[in-house]
């Protein structure tokens, strides 16, 4: 029998965790566990393979896609069960095939199973764990196993390919938690879950203006707009005034913004470093990573990392005091996977512990698609509803003092601001005035707006001229729902009474350019005519939930339409 280690138990989050896993096993074959970062997935995996290893006589292959993450696996079970697990990477020459735990490289497993010999000292796995289950790299190996029990781990449950959401893949949901629920716990134990964050906006950038490539920014165009000049000075100017003596890490747009902000930051008298994939690059050889990584962020005064997404999933910089993200982008899962990485607790050489973080925002992305550390996530909703926005965001302000991120309602600012004669940490204080409404961006509203401006009706009977009287007034709606198409990947119940109310305005504003009148029934004619039109650009719509609307009722309006 496989027993815990002595001293050692779950939290209670991880407990019911285990037991609703265990309930959806039941009905499904693959299950998803969303686990943000330092709620113990590793130690969540390894409860589950205990009883599995001792219901069933079957092996358990777990699937990982960084190193640190295949010895921080193997050194979780030998803490909790008192054994290390068979490692296979692309340095394995032999394993033991009677080994019952196998922890490997996805991209080794993928290879080897081609080979017959491999296949048969592996044995029969009856279950596999996955780690960041959101990549779709992992899939080529599943398939391989079509009857073992199949548990992913992530995060961020959003898919890496929009066209491949999750869903398709596996069977069921289990959210273990959430942030502010870590953010509890280190406040009972300051040596477990997360520390709360004390955000600050140092946009200046546009986001509007900048060029978009598929579903995010273009990467290209971020760099050069972040590598200005006055965007690096920026950036130098938030350490200076938010965390001057602290320990940072940088997330760049790309690797030719990084290095100029490296090089920036040395000039000034900082010490960073920069890391990178590059393989043909200085600095991305294992040795200068592992050292970076390592010796140098964790006994360097006041160290500043630049990065591109590398000191994400699987970095464990307990030391960090701050975080920058340094360039705006539309992804959720590259937003998340940074966030976090300066929250994890840690004791000072004086015995005092991390109170908080600090994060620099530099790409307007807080409020605008991206909720604040500590804000709940429908990660129910993004697994199940992939097409639609994780969730609402909610509206925020700058302080203009300390450039703290408070709620639009806010009066006071509770943000955090340096008091230089002291060299203390204090609250900021700053009174919002009461006398002027918050000006708050709502991004449905923009839309909306947005669509409204580009549909010029006069123009569109002006284009139409030469066809019959009603052919561009059916064309109105046809413009309209191309439009919101552009706009929404799917439509809310309020989105879509929103596009109704647009459509009866413009179709308004047709009838009085027209100098015609109105007819019976006719704002429910328009709601009909805007179903169907929606309904063909690819939303899906339940027209039984809008059974006083009469879709094939729709008067002839004499030429032009059918």
């Amino acid at each position: 029998m496989y027993e815990i280690a002595q001293g050692l138990k779950l939290e209670q989050y991880q407990s019911d965790g285990i037991k609703q896993a265990y309930s959806k096993l039941k009905k499904v074959r693959s299950l998803i566990i969303v686990s943000p970062m330092r709620s113990g997935k590793t130690v969540i995996a390894v409860n589950i393979a205990k009883d599995f290893l001792n219901k069933s006589d079957k092996k358990i292959l777990i699937l990982v896609h960084r190193q640190e993450l295949l010895e921080q696996m193997r050194l979780t079970f030998f803490e909790w069960l008192g054994f290390i697990p068979e490692k296979i990477d692309a340095d394995t020459v032999y394993f033991d095939s009677k080994a019952r735990v196998l922890v490997a490289m996805v991209e080794t497993i993928n290879n080897r199973l081609e080979d017959i010999s491999f296949v048969r000292a592996l044995g029969e796995v009856g279950m596999i764990i996955g780690d960041e289950a959101h990549l779709s790299n992992f899939r080529k190996v599943y398939s391989n196993f079509g009857e073992s029990i199949r548990i992913g781990f992530t995060a961020t449950p959003i898919s890496a390919k929009k066209s491949e959401p999750l869903k398709e893949y596996w069977g069921d949901i289990v959210i273990l938690c959430q942030n502010s629920d870590l953010i509890s716990l280190n406040e009972i134990n300051p040596k477990r879950g997360v520390v709360p964050c004390y955000d600050f906006d140092f946009g200046i950038v546009d986001r509007a203006s900048l060029k978009m490539k598929g579903q995010d920014f273009d990467e290209e165009a971020l760099g050069v707009e972040f590598g200005k000049v006055e965007q690096i000075q920026n950036t130098i100017n938030a350490i200076i005034e938010v965390g001057y003596n602290k320990k940072w890490v940088i997330y760049n747009a790309n690797i030719e913004h990084s290095l100029k902000m490296h090089e920036a930051l040395l000039k000034q008298g900082f010490n960073s470093r920069h890391l990178d994939s590059d393989k043909k690059g200085k600095y991305s050889s294992d040795s200068y990573r592992k050292d970076t990584l390592g010796n140098w962020i964790n006994n360097t005064p006041n160290a500043i990392l630049n990065n591109v997404g590398i000191a994400t999933i699987g970095t464990n910089i307990p030391s960090l005091e701050g975080g920058i993200f340094n360039y705006s982008t539309t992804s959720v899962t590259k937003y998340w996977q940074c966030v976090g990485r300066p929250a994890t607790p840690y004791q000072y050489p004086d015995g005092t512990y991390k109170t908080h973080f600090l994060w620099i925002d530099t790409g307007c992305n807080i409020g605008k698609g991206h909720k604040r550390f500590h804000e709940p996530m429908d990660w129910e909703k993004a697994f199940r509803y992939p097409k639609s926005p994780v969730n609402g965001v909610s509206p925020v302000k700058t302080c203009p003092d300390c450039k703290s991120l408070n709620y639009a309602s806010a009066t006071v600012c509770a943000g955090k601001r340096i008091d230089w004669i002291t060299k203390n940490i204090v609250d900021c204080g700053f009174l919002f005035s009461i006398t002027e409404e918050p000006k708050i961006e709502d991004p449905v509203e923009r839309k909306l707006k947005k669509i409204g401006d580009e549909i010029n009706v006069s123009e569109i009977i002006v284009f139409f001229k030469d066809r019959k009287e009603f052919y561009s007034y059916w064309e109105l709606f046809h413009i309209i729902a191309n439009n919101t198409r552009a706009e929404f990947e799917e439509l809310e119940p309020e989105e879509l009474k929103s596009i109704f109310e647009l459509s009866y305005k413009k179709a308004t504003e047709w009838f009085k350019l027209r100098g015609r009148k109105k007819y019976k029934n006719f704002r429910i004619d328009i709601e009909s005519r805007m179903l169907d039109n929606l309904i063909k650009v690819g939303f899906k719509i339940n027209i039984n939930d809008y059974e006083y609307i009469k879709t094939n009722d729709k008067p002839e309006l004499e030429e032009g339409l059918t």
